[in-house]
């Protein structure tokens, strides 16, 4: 980023950190555990904290931002949509984990009949996993689509002054 404004580079550089993420995403119930689930959750508050920084810092300039940059910002905006709802499918993921690790870590706490036990509660945590996979996706295809064509609103159609009318006059 250069002065004050959101660059098309910074745009694939976020892409690939997302698509980074969705890599390291485990699928599997087993591979789910306290600590990773935690640092999935800490790389992604990152990333979508610096994409805001970014858009704040363009915005909160004196100087006005060129339009190549404008249309960064929006690109940028419509993935943090998708950015957010995966940051709360991750959440909920590690709650479920952190239930399940707090059941089996202190001894004499029976498992509730509203709770899961570990195992299922990993299996809940997976299907987050694959719902926060899904929105990544697409704040990633957000990130790397190009920019929207501009829209063309055509010239009105003025009748010229010196052509005869033709037709009844009313």
């Amino acid at each position: 980023m250069t002065g004050n404004t959101v660059e098309p580079r910074i745009l694939g550089y976020l892409a690939r950190r997302l698509a980074d993420l969705i890599d390291i995403l485990p699928a599997d119930p087993a591979a789910i555990d306290l600590a990773t689930a935690a640092d999935h959750v800490a790389r992604l508050s990152y990333d979508t904290e610096r994409a805001t920084a970014w858009i704040n810092t363009a915005l909160n300039s004196a100087i006005p931002v060129p339009l190549p940059q404008r249309e960064a910002i929006e690109q940028l905006t419509d993935a943090m949509i998708p950015m957010a709802d995966a940051q709360q499918a991750l959440t909920r993921a590690l709650a479920h984990v952190a239930y399940g690790y707090r059941t089996a870590a202190i001894p004499g706490v029976g498992h509730s009949h509203l709770r899961a036990d570990e195992t299922t509660s990993r299996i809940i945590a997976a299907d987050f996993y694959a719902r926060a996979r899904g929105h990544l996706a697409k704040a990633t295809a957000d990130l790397r689509r190009g920019p929207r064509p501009a829209l063309r609103i055509p010239a009105p159609h003025a009748a010229p002054a010196s052509a005869p009318r033709t037709g009844p006059r009313r």
